[in-house]
């Protein structure tokens, strides 16, 4: 596909339909005070931080938007997550939102 970020948002999507955990880096970065955000304290200071993506909701059925949530599990904070496509968008470790997709 051309369009990367796209083909592995396709991915994660389908991953989590078929109930398949998604494990995502998170960059490194400075404490942010944000109002839900709490990911992005990043509580391993300048080393990237894994959270496990659960659950997608998308506002629109049709397109990728901003707004899309992603639930997650964060293993060092405990307990569920979320952050919007946006916020997945600039937190994510990689160029093009790769991530581990688990073999069935």
């Amino acid at each position: 596909m051309s369009d990367p970020e796209k083909q592995n948002l396709i991915y994660l999507i389908n991953d989590l339909r078929r109930n398949t955990p998604i494990i995502v880096s998170l960059k490194a970065q400075l404490i942010n005070k944000g109002r839900h955000n709490k990911h992005s304290l990043n509580p391993v200071g300048k080393w990237n931080h894994i959270v496990i993506v659960y659950a997608y909701a998308k506002k629109n059925s049709r397109i990728f938007s901003g707004n899309d949530v992603i639930y997650y599990f964060d293993p060092f904070f405990g307990g569920t997550h979320w952050m919007t496509l946006d916020e997945f968008r600039k937190n994510g470790n990689q160029d093009n939102m790769d991530y581990l997709r688990f073999g069935k």
